[in-house]
Parts: structure tokens; sequence; C-alpha cells
């Protein structure tokens, strides 16, 4: 096996996402990496530096890893800001008009993942799975499911649906619009919600 480090530097990436290009300019990362001889690896991008839509990305850590040949890959990302990632995402173009995007529009999210995984099952990407903890989360009703605020806990998700599990203990709010005229508001909450998604059918319990 052998190990990587280094740091790249490059004027501007250009990345292929949703059938766009998306450039990423003055671009500049740390690199720590590994590769095994029984096909486990891990590449890491740490403090990452970019321009992105002429908006900033700093200090981002990002990992990529497998445990073997044929195995499927992890995405690892230490922390991310969903209100600003949603804004560079939409001045990018890379959500195209389609069903993230307007998905996303709805929900209108805001607050911190961290410790995010996505998983990538190995020539079944569309399988992906994503797990990250949740810090003070906002999202506004989406198809059945209430706006939310102060969403502390822990989220999975998939193509097909997934869940949240709240535990939140600095105040939470849970609103249903056209059903109650103001949100309920919690001074802690501990619970879950789950959705399963289906072509016509869409369930939230």
């Amino acid at each position: 096996g052998f190990d990587l480090a280094g740091q790249l530097n490059l004027q501007r990436l250009v990345l292929d996402i949703n059938n766009q290009h998306i450039a990423l300019d003055k671009f500049s990362s740390d690199l720590r990496g590994h590769w095994l001889r029984d096909g486990k690896w891990s590449l890491g991008l740490q403090s990452i530096s970019a321009l992105l839509a002429n908006e900033n990305i700093q200090n981002m850590n990002l990992i990529a890893s497998s445990n073997g040949f044929r195995q499927s890959v992890q995405l690892r990302l230490d922390q991310l800001d969903l209100q600003k990632t949603h804004q560079l995402l939409e001045r990018s173009g890379v959500l195209g008009k389609e069903r993230l995007h307007q998905t996303l529009l709805t929900l209108q999210p805001e607050g911190i993942l961290s410790n995010l995984e996505i998983t990538f099952p190995y020539q079944s990407a569309k399988n992906w799975k994503m797990a990250t903890n949740l810090q003070n989360v906002k999202v506004s009703a989406w198809q059945g499911a209430p706006a939310l605020t102060g969403v502390d806990g822990y989220l999975q998700v998939n193509a097909k649906g997934g869940f949240v599990s709240i535990d939140s203990q600095n105040g939470f709010s849970m609103f249903y619009p056209g059903v109650y005229a103001e949100p309920m508001v919690y001074q802690r909450l501990f619970g879950q919600v789950a959705w399963h998604l289906q072509k016509e059918n869409n369930k939230v319990y």
C-alpha cells in the first residue's frame, strides 16, 4: 500500500454534477490518504477553500473511502450549513429545475448538519443512503409534513424514504398549515417522524 500527503491548488476545478458543469475557482485543499493491498482506501480533502458562483467556501473537510474492492463508497463531511449550501447550489444551477430543486425550494432548510455521511453501494448508486446529526434545523411544511423549527437529533434518508429522531432540549415548534392557526411550541421534544416515498402514495407517519 501507500500513503498520500500534500496540497492541491487549482485555478479552476470543473465538476460535472446532475448534467451541469460546476466551476470551483481558486480551489485549494490539503490532501491526506492511503491505499492498501486489500482494496481499502481513503482520500481526505482538508481545509477546502474555493469560490462557487462568486461565494466563498471555506474550511470544509471531506473524506471519501471504501472498505475494499467492489465495496460501497462513503463520503463524509464534518459540517454543512444548510441555508448557505442551498443558496450556493441554487446560484450555481446544479439543482436544475426538477424534483430536488422544487423540494428544496419548498423546504427552505436552515441549520447545521454535522457528521454527514453518504453511502453509495457498488454498482447501485441509486440505492444511496444519507445519515447525519441535526443542529437547530428549520424546514418549511412539505407534502403533509409539518414545518419545524429548533430541530436537534439524527436524520437517516434514502431515495425511498427515511426518518428523523428528534431530541430538542432548547425549544421546538411544529406547524401544520391549513390545520392549525398557530405553531405548536414546546420547551423540549423527543420523538420520531418517518416518511415513505412512492410514485403516487407518499406517506408521513
